[in-house]
Formats: structure tokens, C-alpha cells, sequence
């Protein structure tokens, strides 16, 4: 009997090819869908698209033309795959391998309202890193290295469980109430809850105030503060009106459903790609103009940032006509009045900018010879406060005046050298000036006076 080898139907052979160009698009595509060459995506979705439709059109082409196309089909198959694999192993030593601030690691788009920004919940950091603008610079004898210990809680704020209740202090503000860059024992949080208060730290690194008023909004309930405690909220000049505003209003908010809070899942799983970091580095480095490099009183290199010194400079009739500050100033009134009815008083903090300290090392005058006199930011919040008999601090004066006998007393600055933001030193000395505020009346944390 002879057996009659049939050729395969023209439609399977078809659904066979299709098959076969999809898995190759998938596999090409694969390092773009998962984050590590997201930068390149359309670039990369263009050519996996036409190299799956040439393996559909070439395995049914001439011998030739048909092992041709396998064997490129077949190579950027597995480059593709291979991208992607080690990548996705990559996540488990990013902070290893590249040095990654917790900060741009673990700052997250808030999946029911992208628009706001959250830390990533439970998270357990513990290396050493350098500061913002040593990354900037890319030069090595910039950085300032230190070892941080950086923690969240279930809810992504930086906070070490458990917080006990009732809560005195609700601190509230963008990277220096966040601690960003010093480690979690010696942060403004860690100095206050020494005294033997109980502080909920509600810091958000990048946030603006308008997101700040949102997560203060929608958390407070649940971290059951003690009527009589204080919201301490930390405002800075060097950025605040620059970042980003809503609606003030609750009810307006677009709140994401379960598909689109999986789409803000999904993009953030995709930034946290370890080459897509190392992009961000490299990338970093064209804001090296952005920095300016100055030689403190020991020798060391110190770094500050162009254009929070510029807005820093801005007058009181330059910061009242921006157009972000009547936001700013429904944000504070909102969100105080919200406090308020809560049982809590509130205190606004103004945080100086490193330059504004320094300033007589920035702009190459005599050593030491920064004035106290308060910027056109903090006089708008001043007078902001005084509008709606709220208390107020600004922190540049103490800072200014105390930055001396600091560095004579111990040689230490209250910056660190390659970062924008406070060292140990100036989260401490921020600590005791708020509490030298503290009421010695039972129920209340803070006073004006």
C-alpha cells in the first residue's frame, strides 16, 4: 500500500504563518512592552511590526527567500527575548547595579488618580547613593556618598511602622519633608518623634502643594490624629509653583476605574526597568549645565541647582502674579480648613533653598555674609497665613544664622555638598526650631508664639 502525503490546505498553511509573525512580532516587540527600551518604543514597534508581516509573506516565498527570513526572524527573536529576560532579572539588583535614589525609584503615579504622586508601598531600602545633583553632573568627585535606609508604609508614605496613635504632628510637604536623602533615623520626622511625639510623615518627594492637599484629604481620616496636634506643612520657594496643580474641588476628580488604574500599574512596572534607569542617568547628564560648582570653606565641592536659585529670586509682586499661585493659594486654604475641622492646628513652614543659605558662597561674596531678609515666596505665604489666621515659620533666618557656628563648631554644612536638599544636620536643626513651638498647655502639639 503507498501512503499519500497530502500538501497542508492553503488556509492552515496561512493560520500557520500568521501564528509564526506574531510570536516574532511579540518576541521582537517584548523589551518595549516590558520597559527596557521604552524610550525607543515606536521605533521598536514599527520594525517588529513589518518584520512579523516579512515572516508571514517570506515562509510561504522561495526556498531561499523562506530560510532567509527564518534565520532574521529567528535572531532578532531572540535578541529581543534575551533584552527582555535580563532586564526583568535586573530588577532584582537595580539598586545595586545602578545606584538608584529612592526617589526616582520608588515615586509612583497613584493608580485611582494618576495625577497625584505616591511612594510605593512597604518598600525596605538599605544602600548607599549619591545626591541629585552629582547625578546631574556625572562627575564622581562631586558625590557625597552616604549609606540610607529608606522605608514606607502600607499606604506609600515614608513612615516606620507602626505609627502610634493618636498622631501629634501630620508633617506634609515635597522631598524635605519626605527626608529625601538622608536615612530614615535621622530625617525631620525622626528628629521630631525623638521628642516623644507621635509624627505621621505624609511627604511626597517632587510633589506640589496641590497634591500634597490631596493625599492630606483622602489619608488623614485613618491615621487618627489627636484633636489639638498640628499639620506642619513644609512649602519650598525653589519649586513649588513650577509643579503641578488640579482641581481643587474633590468632586471634579476623574477617579480611574479598575481598567485604568491597571494602566497606571502597568506603566509604572514598565519605568521601573532597570536599562530604562540607566537611560534616565545617562540622560541626566545633559542637565550638567543646570548645576553650578562652587568650593566650600574645607575644600569640598558644593552644587547648586540654576533654576531653584531663580525662582528662589522671584519678588512678592513676581510670586503673586504667577499663574499657579492663587492654586497654590486654594490648596492651603483648603486643606487647612479641612484640618481645622479635624481638630488640628496648622503651622506653615517656609524652607529656605540651599542657595539662599549659601548664598554668599553662590554668588562669590564674603564668607558668611548671607542675609536673613525673607523671599518674595515666603512673604506671599506670610501674608497668606495672616489671611487666614493660620501660623507661620520661615526656616531662613534660623538656617542663615546658625549655618556658621555650625561649620565652626563642627565643620559640617546643612546641605548635603551634591544634593539640593537637607543633610542630617539640617533636618535636625529644622527639628528644633519647630519645637521650640511646642505648647507646654495640654492638647496642642505646636503653638504660634
Amino acid at each position: 500500500m503507498r501512503i499519500v502525503r497530502q500538501a497542508p490546505a492553503p488556509g492552515g498553511r496561512l493560520a500557520r504563518h500568521g501564528l509564526i509573525g506574531l510570536l516574532v512580532l511579540a518576541a521582537v516587540a517584548s523589551p518595549a512592552i516590558e520597559g527596557a527600551l521604552s524610550a525607543y518604543q515606536p521605533y521598536i514597534l514599527i520594525a517588529a511590526g513589518l518584520l512579523g508581516l516579512a515572516t508571514i509573506l517570506g515562509l510561504g516565498a522561495a526556498p531561499k527567500i523562506s530560510s532567509a527570513v527564518q534565520s532574521a526572524a529567528l535572531a532578532a527573536s531572540m535578541l529581543g527575548l534575551s533584552i527582555t529576560a535580563f532586564d526583568l532579572a535586573g530588577r532584582l539588583f537595580i539598586p545595586d547595579i545602578l545606584s538608584v535614589r529612592p526617589d526616582n525609584r520608588y515615586i509612583e503615579r497613584w493608580p485611582p488618580y494618576p495625577r497625584v504622586d505616591r511612594l510605593a508601598p512597604n518598600v525596605v531600602y538599605d544602600h548607599t547613593l549619591y545626591g541629585d545633583l552629582a547625578l546631574f553632573t556625572g562627575v564622581p568627585t562631586d558625590r557625597d556618598p552616604r549609606q540610607v535606609r529608606f522605608l514606607t508604609d502600607a499606604y506609600g508614605f515614608r513612615n516606620t511602622p507602626p505609627v502610634a496613635a493618636p498622631v501629634d504632628l501630620v508633617l506634609l510637604g515635597d522631598s524635605f519633608a519626605m527626608g529625601s536623602g538622608t536615612t530614615q533615623d535621622q530625617t525631620l520626622a525622626a528628629d521630631l518623634g525623638r521628642s516623644g511625639l507621635s509624627v505621621y510623615n505624609m511627604g511626597v518627594g517632587g510633589a506640589s502643594p496641590w497634591q500634597e492637599y490631596i493625599n492630606f484629604v483622602l489619608e488623614l481620616g485613618r491615621i487618627h490624629p489627636r484633636p489639638g496636634g498640628t499639620l506642619v506643612w513644609l512649602l519650598y520657594p525653589g519649586n513649588d509653583l513650577e509643579d503641578v496643580y488640579g482641581p481643587a474641588d474633590l468632586a471634579q476628580i476623574p477617579w480611574r476605574g479598575m481598567l485604568g488604574q491597571a494602566e497606571v500599574i502597568y506603566d509604572t512596572f514598565r519605568n521601573s526597568s532597570p536599562l530604562a534607569q540607566l537611560t534616565e542617568q545617562i540622560g541626566a547628564g545633559s542637565l550638567a549645565g543646570m548645576v553650578d560648582r562652587e568650593t566650600f570653606p574645607n575644600g569640598r565641592p558644593m552644587l547648586f541647582y540654576k533654576p531653584q536659585a531663580r525662582e528662589a529670586k522671584l519678588s512678592l509682586a513676581d510670586v503673586e502674579s504667577h499663574g499657579n499661585f492663587p492654586r497654590l493659594v486654594d490648596s492651603i486654604t483648603l486643606a487647612s480648613q479641612f484640618a481645622q475641622a479635624n481638630g488640628l492646628n496648622v503651622l506653615l513652614v517656609v524652607v529656605p533653598t540651599k542657595d539662599e543659605v549659601y548664598s554668599w558662597l553662590y554668588h562669590g561674596d564674603p564668607p558668611w555674609s548671607s542675609g536673613t531678609e525673607p523671599s518674595g515666596f515666603s512673604q506671599a505665604i506670610s501674608k497668606v497665613s495672616a489671611n487666614l489666621g493660620l501660623c507661620f515659620l520661615d526656616l531662613k533666618p534660623a538656617f542663615v544664622e546658625q549655618s556658621r557656628s555650625i561649620y565652626q563648631q563642627t565643620g559640617q554644612s546643612l546641605y548635603w555638598y551634591d544634593d539640593t536638599h537637607w543633610n542630617a544636620v539640617g533636618q535636625q536643626l529644622a527639628a528644633q526650631i519647630l519645637l521650640t513651638r511646642r505648647c507646654r498647655a495640654p492638647g496642642s502639639a505646636l503653638c504660634c508664639g
